[in-house]
């Protein structure tokens, strides 16, 4: 089972997948392994084809030594690999197993790390086929859980694709349906001139090189690009500077937290202003208003609409990515204790000026997004209350959630 990722392919990960042992043996259920790639990306890539990245292996019976000799691929471009090990991506097996009327459970699962995985190199042109073929049984024997002796024969290796996609079979990972019993044989095909080695950083080579092989089955035959040729190489050099400028400008909007590596997302969204007549009466040449507050030492400003006495964000901050240990954070949430929104209108001259201000308590802040409304003030400090005994207050949504909310995750 394969899975395409990208319009532009330039590499397969391959998840090894042969045998198992010391597992306990149930001939009326069946096992299967899910593979699921943890693909996060803070933007949406052009060439990114959004299904599940969850594809599984067929079924086979649950016998103490189960076998599916089996590579799964994942088929990537060159910039989502570069953001899979730059954010130390991993590939989860969940070992499953299946019933005959449909019922499923989890026996337990392997993490494979994308900064251990180990390039295979090329010696010739190699079809996909003999590329799986090869490294199904070099992984390494893997634990299924810490309950008992169950191993897997699993790995993850990465190679480079030839520059075309049509070559790529297309295929997407679907749901797993029935239970399939099939009897796997082994093939005693050789090596094909293939090799492992466990250094990756030899693939992750420059794309926006100008020296481009074309059909170079010699290396002593290199032909010449002619024109429309040379305005791909130069559209893919423009779109790997995008790429790098979209990657350092989410680098500055990461915070990190401590030495982990774990993701969160603060989120902090504007609801309203209410009952605020009293503390904008005195500001009758107000043309636009705004919300402006500060967190982790960068400020954040959001236009309002002015609808009687009530103002309304129109637009709000995407939720913001923080890095580091969960407690690590909440520590840290603790002394910045609380965030201040300021109320700020211009007049038609373009002079700004502050007119209110509410505090926003961030500390004891969990995961989970709450409601809350917290007094407004006016710039003496003083809190007002309309003629319906209402007080003038800020509607804001808190709290923090797990993982990075990329924007392609919201289309």
């Amino acid at each position: 089972m394969s899975l395409l990722l990208t319009k532009n392919c330039h590499y397969a990960i391959l998840v090894a997948i042969e045998d198992g042992q010391h597992f306990v043996a149930q001939e009326d259920k069946d096992v299967y392994i899910a593979s699921r790639l943890n693909l996060k990306l803070p933007r949406p890539v052009d060439d990114l084809i959004p299904p599940t990245t969850l594809i599984s292996t067929k079924p086979t019976i649950l016998t103490d030594k189960p076998q599916w000799r089996t590579t799964l691929v994942y088929y990537v471009s060159s910039q989502i690999l570069h953001r899979l090990r730059k954010r130390q991506a991993q590939v989860t097996l969940e070992v499953n197993t299946m019933a005959e009327k449909g019922a499923r459970d989890i026996l337990g699962s392997i993490v494979l790390k994308m900064e251990d995985a180990k390039m295979v190199i090329l010696n010739g042109k190699r079809d996909i086929s003999q590329i799986q073929q090869f490294v199904v049984d070099k992984g390494d024997w893997l634990s299924v859980n810490d309950n008992n002796r169950s191993q897997v024969k699993a790995g993850l290796f990465i190679a480079e694709m030839p520059q075309n996609t049509d070559a790529v079979e297309k295929k997407f990972g679907t749901p797993l349906q029935r239970p399939m019993k099939t009897d796997y044989g082994r093939s005693e095909g050789g090596e094909v001139g293939l090799e492992i080695c466990s250094d990756v950083s030899e693939l992750l080579i420059n794309m926006s090189d100008n020296s481009i092989l074309l059909n170079a089955e010699d290396d002593e035959d290199e032909e010449l690009l002619d024109e429309s040729d040379y305005e791909h190489a130069h559209h893919d050099e423009q779109e790997q500077e995008q790429e790098r400028q979209r990657e350092e400008e989410e680098e500055e909007q990461t915070i990190a937290i401590g030495d982990g590596q774990d993701q969160y997302s603060f989120e902090f969204q504007i609801i309203d202003a209410k009952h605020i007549s009293s503390i904008t009466k005195n500001y009758s040449n107000t043309v636009e208003a705004f919300f402006q507050y500060e967190f982790a030492d960068k400020q954040y400003t959001c236009s309002a609409e002015i609808d009687g006495d009530t103002w309304t964000p129109l637009e709000n901050n995407s939720g913001i990515s923080i890095q580091g240990h969960l407690e690590d954070i909440k520590a840290w949430m603790e002394e910045l204790s609380s965030i201040t929104v300021c109320l700020i209108v211009q007049d038609s001259d373009g002079k700004q000026e502050l007119i209110g201000f509410s505090e926003v308590y961030i500390k004891g802040r969990d995961i989970g997004v709450i409601p809350l409304s917290t007094l407004i003030y006016d710039c003496e400090k003083v809190w007002h209350i309309n003629s319906l005994k209402q007080f003038s207050k800020l509607q804001v949504r808190v709290g923090l959630t797990e993982g990075w909310n990329d924007d392609e995750e919201d289309e």
